[in-house]
């Protein structure tokens, strides 16, 4: 397998993350996906199954979550089509049937073998319909009809992380190959709360987190309807806003001193863009002479109609109480 690394970018939700992502992609032999990658820190994510097998160390629940985790795995590559009632994420188009097959060894390869087993869980997440055919089954055979699988793990911690490690590599082998990129950038691909934990699941990475003025991030959410802002375009709550901005950033201290990690701020990126982009560089290390593609994809003049939209939205109620709560992370 060739060499190549990861830079992973993530943001608190409308924070800019993305312009960093662009101006990714305007260096040579770097590789960007083009999607979210969230088979890490998600629900029913690989996260958490490690936080299941290590943690709880209960086979009814480590069976869960690799159930869970191959359900969610599935509903991440399915594309929704037209008169469709099935969601998804479609990483289908992106990598192919191949996710598909490169999921199902990962499984193989954590896992020492399956069982046919029941327990009430199982019920719980069957249809009435599944549920009646299975008790008209017991009816008719007079015995119990044990049709599930259950999944046995007696791997190791060091095992477990390592095998995560080649899966995610697996995964992009042959960008890497077919794009000669010895860099892989990821999107949102670990929670910032818990960022440290789950950057071990990734074989040589630094990660670049995006924050923003709260009051742009606030303005934003009210125009985009996203996240908080259906509730906030509706209540214009700005102490709902409050609590949500502090609950995605309640563990940055563990930011401080970790070589891997790069804290920006979106403004920076755009205000100063020469010397942000040579602190970029600097972390990560590329060569100026690899961004040879300079402003095709993030360009800071077009950037900076998106600093201080909150002007022109934020009522004077709302402004105070931002002023009161959040001033801190204020980008004068």
């Amino acid at each position: 397998m060739g060499t190549f690394d990861y830079f992973l970018v993530a943001g608190y939700g409308w924070s800019g993350s993305s312009a960093v992502v662009d101006l990714l992609k305007e260096y040579v032999n770097t590789f960007e996906a083009d999607i979210e990658f969230r088979l890490i820190k998600d629900p029913y994510g690989i996260d958490n199954l490690y936080n299941n097998i290590f943690f709880k160390g209960d086979p009814l629940n480590y069976d869960t979550a690799i159930r869970d985790f191959i359900w969610y795995a599935r509903k991440l590559y399915h594309t929704p089509k037209k008169l469709s009632f099935e969601a998804g994420l479609g990483y289908e188009q992106f990598f192919g049937k191949e996710f598909i097959l490169t999921t199902d060894n990962y499984i193989n390869s954590i896992t020492d073998y399956k069982y046919t087993s029941t327990w009430w869980m199982f019920d719980f997440k069957k249809t009435k319909y599944e549920i009646l055919k299975r008790k008209i089954k017991n009816k008719i055979l007079r015995d119990k009809v044990n049709n599930d699988k259950m999944f046995l793990i007696t791997i190791s911690e060091e095992e477990f992380i390592q095998k995560t490690k080649t899966y995610i590599n697996n995964l992009f082998y042959s960008y890497a190959e077919k794009y000669n990129a010895r860099h892989i950038v990821l999107d949102q691909a670990v929670a910032i709360v818990n960022c440290i934990q789950e950057m071990r699941y990734i074989d040589e990475c630094k990660l670049i987190i995006v924050d923003r003025d709260p009051r742009d991030i606030y303005a934003d959410l009210l125009n985009g309807k996203n996240l908080l802002g259906y509730d906030l375009s509706e209540t214009r709550d700005a102490n709902k806003y409050v609590k949500w901005h502090h609950a995605w950033r309640r563990k940055n201290s563990q930011f401080i001193n970790d070589p891997r990690i790069l804290f920006l701020n979106f403004e920076d990126l755009v205000i100063s863009y020469k010397s942000t982009v040579e602190k970029i560089e600097d972390f990560l290390g590329l060569k100026s002479e690899q961004h040879v593609k300079k402003k095709v994809f993030f360009n800071p003049d077009l950037s900076k109609k998106n600093i201080g939209i909150w002007k022109d939205i934020l009522s004077e109620a709302e402004l105070n109480i931002l002023d009161n709560e959040l001033k801190e992370y204020y980008v004068q």
